[in-house]
Parts: C-alpha cells; sequence; structure tokens
C-alpha cells in the first residue's frame, strides 16, 4: 500500500466538495470511521450511557479509543453501511445527546471508495453523494494527478481519510487529507 500525504490539498487549493448524485457512477463507497470531540464526559455514568446510545445504533460496529480526558472517541461503522455524512451526524449526535452529553462537530473521517470521474474531475462517493477530489490549483503536484488518474484507470478503490466539514452551499470538504490504496 502507497500512502500519499495530501495535506497540499488544502494549502494549494486543491479541494474535496460534495454533489448529491442518484447515480454516482458505480459503486458506491462507504464511511468507515469517525472520530469525534465529546463535552460532558465526566464521569462513568456518562461514558457508559453515550457508549451504549452509540452502539445501539445499527450501523456501529464499535466504539474505540475512547479518551475521557481529551473527551474524544472514534465510532467504527459496519462494512457495507449506506450512511450519507449528513445521516451519519444525526445518528452520532442523537445517540450523544441521549446519552447525556454534546457533539457540535465530527473530525478525522475515513471513507472506502473507488477513484470515480466525471466531466468536473474525480472523486470518491458514499451513499450517492459525490465528493470530488478537485484539482482547482493551476500547479497541482504532478505526482497527486498521475497517481489519482492511474487508481481510476485501474478501478482501484481507496481509503481517504481527513478532516470533514459542511459549508455554506451544502458541499462537503476534506482537509489535511491522506489516500491510500487498499
Amino acid at each position: 500500500m502507497r500512502l500519499i500525504n495530501v495535506f497540499v490539498f488544502f494549502t494549494l487549493g486543491l479541494g474535496l466538495f460534495a454533489q448529491n448524485d442518484n447515480n454516482a457512477n458505480g459503486p458506491t463507497g462507504q464511511i468507515t470511521s469517525a472520530e469525534m470531540r465529546i463535552k460532558g464526559l465526566v464521569g462513568t455514568t456518562y461514558v457508559i450511557s453515550t457508549v451504549n446510545a452509540l452502539k445501539k445504533i445499527p450501523q456501529v460496529a464499535d466504539v474505540r479509543n475512547l479518551n475521557v480526558e481529551h473527551g474524544s472517541m472514534v465510532v467504527a461503522l459496519k462494512k457495507d453501511n449506506e450512511l450519507s455524512f449528513q445521516e451519519l451526524q444525526d445518528k452520532l449526535f442523537s445517540a450523544i445527546k441521549s446519552g447525556g452529553c454534546l457533539c457540535d462537530a465530527i473530525g478525522k473521517v475515513s471513507i472506502e471508495s473507488m477513484i470515480k470521474k466525471d466531466s468536473y474531475g474525480f472523486f470518491v462517493s458514499i451513499a450517492h453523494e459525490k465528493i470530488y477530489l478537485g484539482l482547482l490549483a493551476k500547479k497541482a503536484p504532478r505526482r497527486l494527478s498521475k497517481k489519482i488518474e492511474k487508481w481510476f484507470k485501474n478501478g482501484s478503490w481507496v481509503i481517504a481519510t481527513g478532516l470533514l466539514h459542511k459549508h455554506d452551499n451544502n458541499t462537503l470538504g476534506m482537509s489535511d487529507t491522506i489516500i491510500e490504496e487498499l
């Protein structure tokens, strides 16, 4: 497996944005994990009730890397889940609230998908949501472009991990991204 650190995505104006599409050109990928910071994990009761509430979500496989001091944890999702980012966020926030805590943002997210391409550029997709690997900078790193083109031509599956956030125009962005071929 080769690893490409795509931190330059953000600094060079290369970005990821999402567009909803009911035909995401072939197999749809999935979110495999989400890291969160949670407010209110101050006692055993809150920790147990929050973890149990998260484990009741049908698509959740495990809750791990719990750090009470920093109020963080990673939620691993079951293989072949079909959650969009919005659906995942709604389910996680609701479960955390029912456990007596609060979460206002999801941190790092990992997505497994094939690299795909349409007239706008390369993308990965989850639940028919396109997350574009937009080469917006004029001087994009050639090595990265060539690697993504190769993965696309080979029909390769990749895992993209980074900080996912929603913009005002309902697009998603990902920064500090690492893309790895599976």
